[in-house]
């Protein structure tokens, strides 16, 4: 459902200056100084109205309290512009800035402005009179009467519909605004100018769905001929797609084959220089994660290590010897013996104190 516009447009703008009886009065010594500019102003009166149409809303508290609510929840300030043009989508300088909202109770709806250097000097002049709020309302209560739920914007007129502070309906110059931006953007996408209507809009709209092919940006991309037909874009799709998955497919074993290769290779090499007496069985788990990750790096060390375990022995010679004395070795050989994870006894037993 789309929002309606509440318009609030006779507000008259209490600039305190003397009467209007009294503007060519001067005092003595000079002119009137230029009256003061309101920076607090009604926005909108409790109450139930009726526009000249016969719409009907109406402002209550709550209602007012749920604009509050919205406009806190928003960051950028509420503009008021000159005559609506915010709501037509022309050209629409700021008259001020809507900083702050308060309600006053029995007074309605309240409102902080921060005007600009030139609606100030138009105030000030009388050049304007009236501020006309813009609400908006999505439902209605249980007299079918509209209920505002936020504060789009507000404008200075001197052209309100009705005199005083009573709300009309307006027409929904809003929704027309975002029709006609739509409308442009349509056109744009068509190839269209700013300048066609909606026949030609239309005609373009039917004469794209009515053509067999596909877009030739769409073409382009796949490889086709201009004037390619939609089974040809479809069939060349699918057929990426499954060569995407494919490949997808062949890199995942392949990344699974090259792991199982390398552990195997590691496995080869630890079980190599373990044959020859490089490394013991303690050190089978250091060595093949070493030879996993460097085959290369373990294959060097295994070349240029000594051997530490005689050739031949079996792994449980290697683990289960009985202690032997060990001051025969010297300290040379325990430090490499401790550097190679070996003890003193394996190394005895060994031979490796000869």
């Amino acid at each position: 459902m789309d929002f309606k516009i509440l318009m609030l447009p006779g507000a008259t703008l209490n600039v305190n200056a003397a009467d209007d009886d009294a503007d060519d009065a001067q005092p003595e010594g000079g002119k009137l100084p230029p009256p003061a500019v309101p920076d607090e102003i009604q926005l909108a009166p409790l109450g139930a109205f009726s526009d000249d149409a016969g719409n009907a809303f109406t402002v209550t508290p709550e209602a007012i309290s749920n604009i509050i609510a919205g406009f806190k929840a928003k960051v950028n300030d509420v503009p008021v512009d000159y005559e609506h043009q915010t709501l037509t989508g022309d050209k629409a300088p700021a008259a001020g800035w809507i900083t702050e909202l308060a309600n006053k109770g029995k007074d309605g709806l309240w409102g902080k402005v921060k005007w600009t250097a030139a609606a100030a000097a138009h105030l000030s002049a009388k050049e304007y009179r009236y501020l006309s709020p813009v609400l908006l309302a999505k439902g209605k209560d249980s007299q079918g009467r509209f209920v505002p739920s936020k504060l789009h914007s507000a404008a200075l007129t001197n052209t309100p519909k009705i005199d005083g502070m009573v709300p009309i309906v307006n027409k929904n110059a809003l929704q027309k605004t975002q029709e006609d931006t739509m409308l442009k953007k349509i056109r744009t996408l068509l190839g269209l100018q700013d300048s066609a209507t909606d026949s030609h809009v239309e005609e373009a709209i039917v004469a794209l769905k009515s053509r067999p092919g596909v877009a030739p940006e769409l073409a382009d991309a796949l490889g086709l001929k201009p004037d390619a037909d939609l089974s040809s874009a479809k069939a060349t799709a699918l057929a990426l797609k499954q060569t995407a998955v494919a490949q997808t497919d062949a890199a995942s074993r392949l990344e699974a084959l090259e792991k199982n290769l390398a552990e195997r290779n590691a496995e080869d090499a630890v079980a190599l220089a373990m044959k020859e007496g490089k490394i013991t069985e303690a050190q089978r788990v250091w060595a093949k994660d070493y030879a996993t990750k460097d085959l290369p790096g373990f294959q060097l060390f295994a070349a240029k290590a000594a051997a530490v375990v005689p050739v031949g022995a079996s792994p449980s010679a290697q683990s289960g010897a009985p202690a032997a004395p060990t001051a025969s070795l010297s300290p040379e050989v325990l430090l490499v013996a401790k550097n190679m994870g070996n003890t003193a006894e394996q190394i005895i037993k060994f031979g490796g104190n000869q």
